[in-house]
């Protein structure tokens, strides 16, 4: 089983989330954080499998979660789940240990195949977050547990 907390100040979606990975065989929710204040402490406490973070949070600066994450969760995946297309926030997620970058637009469907193949030690990438290039990146590169 794998167990999921999201952190992101949009109510409904995490209610959804939580509708939904609570039906679904193999995840198990943990909840949905919607302040800033204390994310990274209250995740340490919950100890998640899989994180699904808002890249644009009022009062959180997400990229330093994702880094501070690698050194106080270091068995956690975070995948980003944002609306932004910019290349330079892909990027950054990944340089600071992401497992994933998607767009909030995503499907159910696909939303649930990306956490499994996270899961599977592969790093996810939407049509938002696929390299310029048509290349991957190799993948999170800080404190993130690697594939062996």
């Amino acid at each position: 089983m794998t167990s999921v907390a999201c952190v992101d100040d949009n109510r409904l979606l995490g209610e959804a989330l939580g509708s939904r990975l609570g039906r679904e065989p193999g995840f198990v929710w943990l909840g949905c954080l919607h302040r800033a204040e204390g994310a990274l402490e209250r995740l340490v406490e919950l100890a998640p499998d899989l994180v699904l973070l808002d890249l644009d949070m009022p009062g959180l600066d997400s990229f330093a979660l994702l880094e501070h994450a690698g050194g106080s969760l270091p068995s956690t995946r975070i995948v980003v789940i944002t609306a932004s297309t910019r290349a330079s926030d892909r990027d950054h997620a990944l340089a600071r240990g992401a497992w994933g970058y998607l767009s909030k637009g995503i499907s159910t469907l696909r939303l649930l195949e990306a956490m499994r193949r996270v899961m599977a030690d592969e790093v996810v990438l939407d049509e938002v977050g696929a390299v310029d290039d048509g290349t991957f990146p190799p993948g999170p590169s800080s404190g993130a547990a690697q594939p062996g």
